[in-house]
């Protein structure tokens, strides 16, 4: 994180614990969705009823875009219908997966004419449900919605399994490895011919199964912490029509170094020099944490001092040595420590005294 970008994070924060004030209640609990009902081989399952039926209508009243291979696009047109004797304005499409596309300009379609909705079919590989819907908003009264059913059923060239690796939390410098195995969804023979990332903590390698395809070691580093991570991973094969097959693969890099404290504070005091700062600092992996070096953000000069609490703690104080008069009240303590290379960033606030100080909140598994 460059300079610019750590301050504007620290001001964020000082800002808001300026402002911390506690408010509370049971969230309000929320309503479960309705259980749509399951598609019956030979038949399209009919879409939930909305809360008030559009008087709109479709033309033909179903959709079945049949099979479709990975990677293909098929289009049609459905004939949205007016049968009233009052025009009726179409707000909204929306559409319950993203394998399908509907488009219809917001307009209204006057008595006895009818509008176009334009669907697109869109085969993407992984496991699909056989039923959509498609739902047009309109201004009629309740808002009522008109719901079209659509039927399709993607045709898989390859199967991944699974479709998704999530690797979850991983500490930064660590790394993590999961598998994959791709097989030819009709069994015959292919090549593998390689596996290609943008990021470059991912790394593969794959070897052939004795049943045919081929199983992907895929292995994540933990190179930079704070890194949230999801990618569409391109296997590439043999195949001429539709060689690429995506693997979604996700992780979020963690820190191995925490501070118990979220924001330090301290009182300024009378001759302009701030009092102590306090937090406790902790390796979040198993080993022996050694606080090296602490500086302030702006260079400032300060001393600091640290107890050894367990192998994995320390408690760190700290003291600026010069008078404190900065517009924002507040800064950084970079502390290095034996774990990471990067320093681990603490903000700091400093308050004039006054008759109402905020209460910071604190994070970690027990208090210092």
């Amino acid at each position: 994180m460059d300079s610019s970008s750590r301050w504007i994070a620290i001001a964020a924060l000082l800002g808001l614990c300026s402002a911390y004030t506690m408010k509370g209640g049971p969230a309000a609990a929320k309503a479960l969705p309705p259980i749509t009902p399951k598609a019956q081989p030979g038949r399209i399952a009919p879409p939930p009823e909305p809360v008030a039926k559009s008087a709109l209508k479709f033309n033909p009243e179903t959709v079945d875009f049949g099979e479709v291979l990975v990677g293909q696009t098929i289009r049609k047109e459905v004939a949205v219908e007016n049968p009233t004797d009052h025009p009726i304005a179409v707000t909204k499409v929306r559409v319950n997966c993203g394998c399908v596309k509907a488009e219809m300009p917001p307009d209204k379609i006057s008595p006895g004419q009818s509008g176009t909705l334009k669907l697109q079919f869109i085969g993407i590989a992984g496991k699909r449900p056989a039923t959509y819907t498609v739902t047009l908003s309109t201004e009629e009264p309740e808002r009522a919605q008109a719901a079209l059913p659509v039927a399709g059923k993607v045709k898989q060239l390859f199967i991944l399994d699974p479709p998704t690796l999530v690797f979850g939390n991983l500490p930064q410098g660590h790394s993590k490895s999961l598998s994959v195995t791709i097989k030819n969804a009709d069994g015959k023979p292919f090549n593998l011919r390689t596996v290609t990332a943008t990021h470059k903590e991912f790394s593969f390698k794959w070897d052939p199964l004795p049943e045919g395809g081929y199983k992907i070691l895929v292995t994540v580093q933990g190179l930079e912490a704070g890194t949230a991570i999801m990618e569409q991973v391109g296997v590439i094969t043999d195949h001429p029509v539709v060689p690429a097959v995506m693997l979604t693969v996700a992780a979020r890099i963690t820190r191995e170094v925490n501070s118990r404290t979220v924001l330090l504070t301290a009182l300024l005091g009378p001759d302009g020099h701030p009092g102590a700062f306090e937090t406790v600092i902790e390796r979040l992996t198993p080993g022996e944490l050694v606080i090296e070096k602490v500086t302030e953000g702006e260079n400032a000069a300060l001393e600091w001092q640290t107890q050894r609490l367990q192998d994995g703690a320390c408690r760190l104080v700290l003291r600026l040595k010069d008078v404190f008069d900065r517009t924002l009240m507040g800064g950084e303590f970079l502390v290095q420590t034996n774990v990471e290379k990067r320093p681990l960033s603490v903000p700091f606030k400093v308050f004039r005294a006054g008759p109402r100080m905020q209460t910071v909140p604190r994070i970690g598994p027990g208090q210092p």
